[in-house]
């Protein structure tokens, strides 16, 4: 029984499986991504298939949240990947630049889950020709706005379930009413919302409030599509059209 576990152990080490499995797990523990399995698979699929740069880069800039302390390394990181350049993460915003056509591969990839209208408005807001040298700060601009977009989407989704629980407990799928809805946009584009990271603080504050002025019946509600495009546009106003 010894003789065959040594046998196994050395033939995991001869395809450097333990070694792999170490650096995925490290790698999982300081990201702490959501899906940590998903996070393995990708990891061991580069490692059997290969991985381009360009994914290497999607992958440093999704596997962990913007709003953590090591993100900002890892967009340096993701910059200098880019880049073709070995510096350290801090030197990244001396670096020349990345070519405009992998700067547009990876803001393709970090839009590719959005709807069309979005990922065309971000696109277009950011987009770089293909010969220019993009510097670190506009990399950083158009990734943390993909990020924050998507982010901020997938808290209006959430609400918009949890509004539509409060209205109409007993009717899933019955959707919100339209006044409140409209109070929840408002409070979007109110200047205390101008900041992305209070956007949540801001939806929680609304459904707490809301609970005594919901319309029980009669009212015209609203859908979650037509919600989340409502939103979508809030989101892209806040985005795009920032400085």
């Amino acid at each position: 029984m010894a003789d065959r576990h040594e046998e196994q152990t050395a033939a995991l080490g001869k395809a450097k499986v333990t070694k792999h499995l170490r650096a995925a797990l490290a790698d999982i523990l300081a990201c702490r991504p959501a899906n940590p399995l998903d996070h393995l698979a990708n990891y061991f699929d580069g490692v059997v298939n290969g991985v381009t740069p360009v994914k290497t880069a999607y992958q440093m800039l999704t596997v962990m949240h913007y709003s953590r302390k090591g993100f900002e390394d890892r967009l340096c990181g993701a910059f200098t990947l880019l880049a073709g350049e070995t510096a350290t993460s801090t030197s990244a915003v001396s670096l020349p630049g990345v070519r405009g056509s992998v700067y547009t591969q990876v803001l393709g990839m970090l839009a590719s889950e959005f709807s069309p209208q979005a990922s065309d408005a971000l696109m277009k807001r950011f987009q770089r020709r293909p010969y220019e040298l993009v510097t670190y700060a506009v990399f950083r601009t158009a990734v943390l706005a993909c990020l924050m977009y998507k982010d901020c989407i997938s808290q209006a989704r959430q609400l918009f379930v949890d509004l539509e629980v409060a209205s109409a407990p007993n009717q899933p799928g019955a959707g919100v009413p339209k006044s409140l809805c409209e109070s929840l946009i408002e409070q979007l584009i109110s200047p205390a919302s101008a900041k992305l990271a209070h956007v949540e603080a801001e939806m929680q504050l609304l459904l707490a409030g809301s609970a005594g002025n919901v319309d029980k019946g009669g009212a015209e509600r609203v859908a979650l599509p037509e919600f989340l495009r409502s939103a979508s546009t809030v989101f892209l106003q806040m985005l795009v059209h920032q400085p």
